[in-house]
Formats: C-alpha cells, sequence, structure tokens
C-alpha cells in the first residue's frame, strides 16, 4: 500500500472514527522523529482517503509539500482543537493551546468528512474480525 507516496508495508495502517462515525480514511501514523520529519515533504498529492497523523506534534509546516492540506489539531484525548483547511505549501499552522496530534488530510477532506472543533477522534487498527483501539495501547 501507497499512503501519500510514502510506502507503509512496514507501518499499520490505521483507521478513524469521529464520535460514532467510522470514516472513511487510511491513517498513516508517524510516531518517531524521522517520519514527522518527513512526512509529505517531497511526496504526491495524497488521495481522497488518505491521512498522515503526526504524533507527537503541536504545530506544523508545508515547506518542500506541493499541495494544499487540511490540519486537524487535536488534544490528548482526540478532541478537535481546531481544523485548517487548504493550508498552502511553504506557510506554517496556527498554534493551539493544548495540541499534541495534528492529522493532515487532502484539501478539503476535513470539510468533506464533517471534522469539527470539539468532536473526538479515536484511532484503531482493523484486526482479523475486530478492532482494537489505540488508547488501549496507550496511545
Amino acid at each position: 500500500m501507497d499512503v501519500g507516496g510514502c510506502a507503509v508495508s512496514r507501518t499499520p495502517v490505521w483507521r478513524a472514527a469521529a464520535g460514532e462515525r467510522v470514516l472513511p480514511l487510511l491513517v498513516r501514523p508517524a510516531l518517531s522523529f524521522w517520519s514527522r520529519f518527513w512526512g509529505w515533504m517531497f511526496a504526491p498529492a495524497p488521495k481522497d482517503d488518505e491521512g498522515l497523523l503526526l504524533s507527537p506534534c503541536r504545530r506544523i509546516h508545508t515547506f518542500g509539500m506541493r499541495f494544499a492540506i487540511d490540519a486537524v489539531y487535536l488534544d490528548g484525548d482526540g478532541r478537535i482543537l481546531a481544523v485548517e483547511e487548504g493550508l498552502m505549501p511553504g506557510r506554517t499552522g496556527g498554534s493551539y493551546r493544548g495540541c499534541c496530534r495534528v492529522l493532515e488530510l487532502k484539501a478539503g477532506a476535513a470539510r468533506r468528512f464533517g471534522l469539527n472543533p470539539g468532536e473526538t477522534l479515536t484511532f484503531f487498527v482493523r484486526e482479523k474480525n475486530k478492532s482494537r483501539h489505540l488508547a488501549e495501547s496507550g496511545f
């Protein structure tokens, strides 16, 4: 599988839910320094159903990117603090008190998925015939 131009064969792909709604979204976790550093820099634009979750992360930039993104800023409980839509290449995102993770999506996806401040996102791994919420493993 290829997420945002980055091979993720060794990286588990996560799913996301907003409240009770499971989103049609494949999330690649960027949990190490280098995976967060490279993110989507120099990569082709993500597909409509692809996201990149940067954690820990308080602020983002789009330097080295060739496409606009939506940025969804989350606190430690997964509550959406802010959504920045259409963040153009060569820009820095905002700073939001309590932010510790940022979900990057293709521009327009946050609105299409109906993501709004105050909602809570949860991430889970779909395993054979069951789902394991990542909160159970300390994420």
